[in-house]
C-alpha cells in the first residue's frame, strides 16, 4: 500500500524539480494539475510579447500647441506613472534637458491613464488611451486614411478638457514569442492577446507572430469579463501577464502565468512564475504539467494494480486451492508461500519495498524527459 501513497507526491516533487531547474516556479500541486488541462493560452501584449520598452516615435500636437510643449505636460503627468508608455514619453522629455513641472492631484487609472494639475499654472492635463480621454469628457479625433498606417501605441493628450495631440510608439514582439505561440499551436492548444492598445497596435503584434484572436483596446475590468467568457464556454484559460493592470485577469483565469521580469502584483497573483523571463518556457509550463500527471495517472495504476494482485495472495486465497490439489506446495514457490500456502513475510516485505522503488523509479523519469 506503500506505493499508493508514494504515487503522487514523488511525481510533484520531481515535477516541480524538473520545472524549477527550467526557471520555472508552481506556486502549489493544484497549478501542475490545472497547467495540464489549459486548452486556451490568452497573453498581455506589451511587455509580456512585446519588449515593453516602447519609444517615442511620433508627436502630433494640435491646436497650436507645440511638440515641445506637449511632450513637457504629457511627460510631467506620466514622471510618477510606472507604466512602459509612460516611462518612454519620459525617457524622450529626459533627452530635452528641461525641467519637470510640479504636479498636483495626480490619479492613475491602471490600464486606461493619468491625469493630474500642474503646479505652477494650475493647468488640468490628462494622458491616456482614447477610452480614458473619452472617460473624462475629451472628443478624441478619428485618425484618417493615412495615420492608420502607424500601427503602433498611441497615447493622447488633454489640456484643460481640450484635446491637444497625440504621442505615437513603437515596440517590438519579444524574442521568442512567435515560436511560443507556434509552440503552443502544434500542442493543440488556442492562443488569444488582449491588449489595451489600439486595434492597430494589438492587431500589428498579433500578425506578426501569429495570433489570430486579438482584441483590443480592453480595460483590466474587461480582461476579467473576456476570461470569465472563455471560461463560460467551457475552455480552460491560462493567462500570461507582467503588469500591475494583468493583476485581476490573472486572478480570474485557472491559471495565471507571469513574467519574473514584471510587477510584483502580477507575480504574487500568479498560479506559475517564469524566473528566467523567457516566454519560449509558457509551452514548456504546460508540457512538464502533462508529463507530471501523465506520471501520476501510470505510478497510480501500477501500484493499484500490484496491490490488487498481491494483498489477496497475502490474506491466503491461495491456502484453499493448495489443499484441493493435495495440500502440496510445488518446490520452485515454496520460499514464497511456505509449506501451508501463505505468502511469506519476508517476501511480502520485499514486494512491498518492490512497489515502492518502481513508483519511484518511474517518477524519476520525468528528470530526462
Amino acid at each position: 500500500p506503500c506505493a499508493m501513497g508514494l504515487a503522487t507526491p514523488t511525481a510533484v516533487v520531481v515535477g516541480t524539480g524538473k520545472a524549477a531547474s527550467s526557471g520555472i516556479l508552481f506556486r502549489n500541486a493544484e497549478s501542475i494539475e490545472v497547467s495540464g488541462k489549459v486548452d486556451l493560452v490568452v497573453f498581455d501584449k506589451t511587455g509580456t510579447l512585446t519588449l515593453g520598452k516602447p519609444v517615442v516615435s511620433a508627436i502630433t500636437p494640435y491646436s497650436g500647441i507645440s511638440e515641445q510643449e506637449l511632450l513637457r505636460v504629457a511627460a510631467s503627468i506620466e514622471y510618477q506613472s510606472g507604466h512602459p508608455l509612460a516611462k518612454a514619453i519620459v525617457n524622450r522629455f529626459n533627452e530635452l534637458d528641461i525641467p519637470y513641472e510640479k504636479v498636483q492631484q495626480f490619479t492613475s487609472i491602471p490600464g486606461m491613464g493619468a491625469s493630474g494639475v500642474l503646479d505652477n499654472q494650475s493647468t488640468s492635463v490628462a494622458v491616456g488611451n482614447r477610452k480614458y480621454l473619452n472617460s473624462v469628457g475629451v472628443e478624441v479625433p478619428a485618425r484618417n486614411s493615412s495615420e492608420q498606417e502607424i500601427v503602433g501605441s498611441e497615447a493622447h493628450v488633454s489640456i484643460n478638457g481640450s484635446y491637444a495631440g497625440r504621442i505615437d510608439f513603437e515596440d517590438i514582439p519579444r524574442p521568442g514569442a512567435k515560436d511560443a505561440v507556434s509552440g503552443l499551436k502544434e500542442m493543440g492548444i488556442e492562443v488569444a492577446l488582449l491588449s489595451g492598445d489600439n486595434r492597430y497596435a494589438a492587431q500589428n503584434i498579433a500578425n506578426a507572430i501569429g495570433i489570430d484572436n486579438a482584441l483590443s483596446e480592453v480595460s483590466p475590468e474587461d480582461k476579467m469579463s473576456v476570461i470569465k467568457k472563455f471560461q463560460s464556454q467551457g475552455k480552460t484559460v491560462a493567462m500570461v501577464g507582467d503588469g500591475v493592470n494583468d493583476a485581476p485577469a490573472l486572478e480570474t483565469s485557472d491559471l495565471g502565468i507571469a513574467l519574473a521580469g514584471g510587477s510584483e502584483v502580477a507575480i504574487q497573483s500568479a498560479d506559475v512564475t517564469v524566473i528566467t523571463n523567457d516566454i519560449n518556457s509558457i509551452p514548456e509550463v504546460i508540457e512538464l504539467s502533462q508529463s507530471s500527471m501523465r506520471t501520476i495517472r501510470q505510478n497510480l495504476g501500477w501500484a493499484f494494480g500490484y496491490n490488487v494482485f498481491l494483498i489477496p495472495i497475502a490474506a491466503g486465497i491461495v491456502y484453499p486451492f493448495i489443499h484441493l490439489l493435495g495440500g502440496e506446495i510445488p518446490t520452485i514457490l515454496k520460499p514464497l508461500l511456505g509449506d501451508q500456502g501463505f505468502l511469506n513475510p519476508i517476501a511480502a516485505a520485499g514486494a512491498m519495498a518492490l512497489s515502492s522503488i518502481s513508483v519511484v523509479l518511474n517518477s524519476l523519469r520525468l528528470k530526462y524527459r
